[in-house]
């Protein structure tokens, strides 16, 4: 298992000639079970976690998997702008803004039935969400 990068306890524990064989197969493991909270894709920092990421990218869910734990995940704060100066709200509104088109679409659909007790609530989330929408629109012409 991947997590287990401290294994200094094994020693005195097990035999020494066994701790050895361990210390040197644990750099090149034939299996490697990612087990535990820590994930490779999201900690790409950790030990063995390059060699995810090497099998990754020659699957077809490489890119999934980039947007999956990376962009989608991306938040705006006005005093962080990252590396290089990256324009994290203007990525973020590019993400979210078919998003909208479609949650618009959908709130606007479910207030046309008569049939709903809550078509007043959806048709104001339907304008709200717009609203947001025609901001983004709005910063993407711009830019």
């Amino acid at each position: 298992v991947w997590y287990m990068q401290d294994y200094e306890f094994l020693r005195g524990v097990i035999e020494d000639s066994l701790f050895e064989q361990y210390d040197q197969a644990r750099h090149y493991p034939n299996i490697i079970h990612y087990a535990g909270d820590i994930k490779p894709w999201k900690n790409p920092d950790k030990w063995l976690a390059d060699d995810f990421w090497q099998e990754a990218r020659k699957t077809p869910f490489y890119q999934q998997i980039i947007m999956e734990n990376t962009l989608k995940k991306l938040t705006y704060c006005a005093k962080s702008k990252g590396p290089f100066n990256v324009d994290y709200f203007l990525i973020y509104t590019i993400l979210k803004y078919r998003k909208l088109k479609l949650q618009e679409r959908f709130y606007k659909f479910l207030s046309k039935l008569s049939w709903l007790k809550n078509r007043e609530k959806y048709l104001k989330y339907s304008q709200t969400i717009k609203q947001k929408r025609q901001q983004a629109k709005k910063l993407l012409k711009a830019n």
